[in-house]
């Protein structure tokens, strides 16, 4: 376990695919509230496909994109 202080954008993997996903659905016009959150489902299932994306988020961090250990 890596205990980071409080905040750290730089060090949160997550902050690299909000980033992403704000410039995929930023300047448009949706006509409602649940056309934005589909799009940004859409957005997020189309993320956690390219697995070799979501690793290059974690090495942003400078974290290593190892898989959790499963308990045995």
């Amino acid at each position: 376990m890596v205990l980071l202080p409080r905040y750290t954008p730089e060090l949160t993997p997550f902050e690299a695919l909000w980033s992403q996903l704000k410039r995929r659905i930023a300047n448009r016009a949706y006509r409602s509230l649940g056309k934005l959150k589909g799009a940004m489902r859409s957005n997020l299932l189309s993320a956690q496909k390219r697995s070799e994306a979501l690793a290059g988020f974690v090495r942003s961090a400078h974290l290593t994109p190892d898989p959790i250990p499963s308990p045995t």
